[in-house]
């Protein structure tokens, strides 16, 4: 073999190694999809027909796909890849009886976290519409830092993606940046300081951090109670028992794609 066939070779292998490295990430965008089943007849609902009937009809069409009931008599059907979920999409009619309505969940995003340095000082609007060819279709900057007096902006980010799974890693300029999966922090009421709820929504009594008593004015010179655990610390305390397992119920939440009251044990 000479020089130049053994030069030929090593670059015909580099050739397939970036290929197979594209094939993978694209397979890697190419989760399952979730989609919504509704009848559009508006007075009728998929409540009372035959789940025989239902899981030939969707088999017929595509096979594989997981049917589950919602509320209201909608369907969630969750299907293998993005191929199938585009053919289920152009679906009116199932069985040849019903007609139907098929659309896209809020499930099909996904919420990711970056850390771009190079990001600091760019606006957001620029950054997105950079990334917008990356399946980036809303960014969020967390918080500026307050360092001696002075605001230090921000290189983290969470980006939404129109994607059903989320990528691992981002091309970003001559970067490649990891992406970590985002979960929200517990939805926390500041008003009675439970969690599940917001203070707008909040029925109850405004609750003291410290001493889980009814707020009241001045300095607190009880004991120190949480108002959901009962222990010894400040309400807003990220040791909390409580605290800890509705971060765990969060993270249950985003990674299984399953609703907040599915995710409660």
């Amino acid at each position: 073999m000479t020089q130049k066939q053994k030069k030929r070779g090593i670059i015909r292998n580099e050739i397939q190694e970036k290929m197979f490295a594209k094939e993978a990430r694209l397979e890697e965008n190419n989760g399952p999809r979730y989609l919504i089943l509704t009848r559009t007849d508006e007075a009728e609902t998929m409540e009372k027909v035959s789940p025989f009937f239902i899981e030939k009809a969707i088999d017929q069409i595509t096979p594989n796909v997981t049917i589950s009931r919602m509320r209201e008599g909608k369907l969630m059907l969750k299907s293998v890849d993005r191929q199938q979920a585009e053919k289920l999409l152009k679906q009116t009619v199932l069985g040849g009886k019903y007609g139907i309505k098929i659309e896209h969940t809020t499930l099909n995003f996904t919420k990711g976290v970056i850390n771009c340095r190079d990001f600091k000082y760019l606006k957001d609007d620029e950054i997105l519409e950079e990334l917008k060819a990356k399946h980036v279709i809303e960014i969020r900057r967390f918080k500026d830092r307050i360092m001696d007096g002075k605001s230090i902006p921000s290189s983290s980010f969470v980006l939404t993606f129109n994607l059903g799974q989320l990528p691992t890693t981002i091309n970003i300029g001559f970067y490649n940046c990891r992406v970590k999966q985002y979960v929200p922090s517990p939805l926390r009421c500041f008003n009675c300081l439970q969690f599940g709820h917001s203070k707008k929504r909040c029925r109850g009594n405004r609750i003291c951090a410290k001493c889980a008593n009814l707020c009241h004015e001045g300095s607190c010179s009880t004991l120190v109670v949480c108002v959901n655990c009962r222990q010894e610390h400040h309400a807003l305390s990220k040791k909390c028992p409580i605290y800890e397992d509705e971060c765990e119920i969060q993270k249950l939440r985003v990674t299984e794609k399953i609703s907040i009251r599915e995710a409660h044990p």
